[in-house]
């Protein structure tokens, strides 16, 4: 699927949550069209966009949802990302780059928080 079927095809779905590209995770619709759009061409390749009905990972366990989070944290500090990756796990940070970028800063930081909570069991603090 190019990207602008991609696009053409979240914007037209009735569904709130979207699974796409290499990524394992499930986001929200907004997200999702804010990513893709701002992807290039050659970035988003001949990826697959999944429609979700409800926000499930891999394991059919419930996704966490970090958006709210993300955007708390954004808006603390006035949505630079400098100040946000300095306390980033340096090996999470770094893969996420690798995996999912080029991405919106809010996609980035949404899932930095789900990733942290795996490794380390508690929340990712940003204070």
């Amino acid at each position: 699927m190019t990207r602008e079927n991609a696009i053409a095809f979240i914007e037209n779905s009735d569904s709130e949550f979207f699974r796409y590209g290499d990524l394992g995770y499930v986001t929200s619709k907004a997200n999702a069209l804010e990513d893709i759009q701002n992807m290039e061409d050659e970035v988003w390749g001949d990826g697959d966009v999944l429609e979700a009905e409800q926000a499930f990972n891999e394991e059919g366990e419930q996704d966490h949802l970090y958006y709210e989070e993300a955007v708390k944290i954004l808006n603390n500090a006035q949505w630079k990302m400098e100040p946000i990756a300095e306390l980033m796990d340096d090996e999470i940070r770094e893969t996420l780059h690798n995996e999912i970028s080029p991405c919106s800063d809010l996609l980035f930081v949404e899932i930095y928080l789900e990733q942290h909570e795996k490794k380390y069991g508690v929340k990712f603090d940003f204070s």
